[in-house]
């Protein structure tokens, strides 16, 4: 049998591993959970091989992702949409998710270059709030679901 070695890191959200409809990112969510599947299907076919496969799952961090959004977010008027404004405005505006204890980029980054460098295999959870999917993902998913407020 051939035997390689080296690591493939994958990311995925936390957000996107439970029913959480209130994000409104369905489609996002859904290929982000098949993206995290996949690379634990992947982790099983090559570990026999010596390649080690890491998932990211991330939970809420500081970023500047949302920096470029202007302020005056706004939907047409006769937008199916329009009923979730309040909601889509928080969203575009970056602060919906965001705490004050929310994970640093820096902190975020250093804690995934450590997990990298040390060998880490499997899922690890980094950024705030990730600890909680392993545990929300034992609950049926009608506990999950987060309804859109």
């Amino acid at each position: 049998m051939l035997q390689f070695r080296g690591l493939v890191c994958f990311s995925c959200l936390s957000q996107t591993l439970i029913a959480c409809a209130k994000n409104l990112v369905g489609v996002y969510g859904s290929s982000k959970a098949a993206f995290q599947f996949l690379s634990e299907v992947l982790r099983l076919e090559v570990e026999p091989l010596g390649i080690k496969v890491l998932t990211v799952v991330a939970g809420s961090i500081k970023t500047n992702f949302f920096a470029p959004i202007n302020e005056t977010y706004a939907l047409p008027p006769t937008s199916y949409y329009s009923s979730l404004k309040h909601v889509l405005v928080e969203k575009a505006s970056g602060k919906a998710d965001l705490q004050p204890s929310t994970m640093t980029a820096e902190a975020f980054g250093r804690a995934v270059a450590n997990d990298v460098l040390s060998g880490k295999k499997g899922n690890t959870y980094r950024g705030s709030m990730a600890w909680a999917v392993p545990i929300m993902e034992m609950l049926p998913k009608f506990v999950q679901v987060c309804r859109p407020s």
